[in-house]
């Protein structure tokens, strides 16, 4: 990082948790069971939008909120838009749910990145796995920071909700595995075998520009 070995880990959730806590990080509540778009609605509006172009223009907001900028004022599309990627939480919702963590991986750990999403995101079985652990041990923000701290130092030898970070990675590749097709469990490759032997899969050039192929088509 800048030049130098580190010690650490996840490094870009260490960054993006001093850049502005305002508009970064967890949501506040989001685990709470009534959590919808009303919050969300909420969060967005006591956050500061940088900026907003008023015609030609382009005005710096300072510490004034959504709320206090568009009080009794209609917001077209595009202003509403704007205001709404002007948050960066760990998980930030436009027109789809952004899941921010890996905007900058090499091609073939996006590629398993993706098939993980798919096979927990749109099977049954990853749903009900993500809502046990969160039911199990009522889950809240404080939770996540101090995996997240315990993982910042330790890898996967830190603990995550009670489970070690490996096991609980294992448990999830296991779950998106067995519900994706053929094609699909092959992108998972370069993750199980980091997460099982610690080294990157072995994996050719034109098997990932063809699954690439295959998953933008």
């Amino acid at each position: 990082f800048q030049g130098r070995v580190i010690d650490t880990y996840l490094k870009r959730t260490d960054i993006w948790r001093r850049t502005d806590p305002v508009r970064c990080g967890i949501l506040p509540g989001v685990f709470s069971d009534n959590y919808g778009f009303e919050d969300y609605a909420e969060f967005i509006g006591k956050v500061p939008p940088i900026f907003i172009k008023r015609g030609s223009d382009i005005k710096a907001t300072g510490v004034e909120t959504v709320e206090t900028l568009f009080d009794g004022k209609e917001m077209d599309e595009d202003m509403i838009r704007h205001v709404l990627s002007m948050v960066f939480p760990d998980v930030r919702l436009k027109q789809y749910i952004e899941i921010r963590f890996a905007d900058s991986v090499p091609l073939p750990f996006l590629l398993a990145y993706c098939a993980l999403l798919k096979g927990l995101l749109y099977s049954e079985e990853g749903i009900e796995f993500a809502q046990e652990q969160i039911r199990k041990d009522a889950l809240c923000e404080k939770d996540i920071l101090a995996a997240e701290d315990d993982m910042i130092k330790r890898g996967w030898d830190a603990d995550a909700y009670g489970t070690g970070s490996r096991k609980l990675a294992q448990k999830m590749i296991s779950i998106a595995h067995d519900r994706l097709g053929e094609e699909e469990k092959k992108m998972l490759a370069p993750f199980t075998d980091v997460i099982h032997y610690g080294g990157i899969g072995r994996i050719s050039s034109c098997d990932i520009q063809r699954l690439y192929s295959q998953a933008i088509a």
